[in-house]
């Protein structure tokens, strides 16, 4: 249902997705739904999610559509301390540059 403490010290490890042409992208987080990834309105309370950890994950390919992998919080459901040790998509390791973030993300660390 959302709100405080939505997700709170989760480890994601030692994962591999395989599809070669995966549609959209494999990090699609948003502490609410917002335009333009969603047509009807919220259906649940914003969530806050902190000190997460996605470890040795090997992704095939990228969204064949092109689109920046997403974290996207909001004011008062911040994203904060989320870990990408050691994950790749398509052999090349995950850094900022490849996320859309908003200014409710904070503290991502990248190993």
């Amino acid at each position: 249902g959302g709100g405080l403490g939505t997700g709170h010290q989760v480890l994601f490890q030692n994962i591999t997705v395989e599809d070669p042409r995966p549609t959209l992208q494999h990090f699609f987080l948003l502490s609410k739904t917002q335009a333009p990834y969603t047509v009807s309105p919220e259906s649940r309370e914003a969530g806050q999610i902190s000190d997460v950890v996605f470890r040795n994950i090997d992704i095939a390919a990228p969204s064949v559509l092109g689109e920046k992998e997403i974290i996207l919080g909001a004011k008062g459901r911040e994203f904060t301390k989320l870990t990408f040790d050691n994950v790749k998509i398509a052999g090349k390791t995950l850094k900022l540059k490849d996320f859309k973030v908003n200014q409710w993300v904070q503290g991502l660390i990248f190993k």
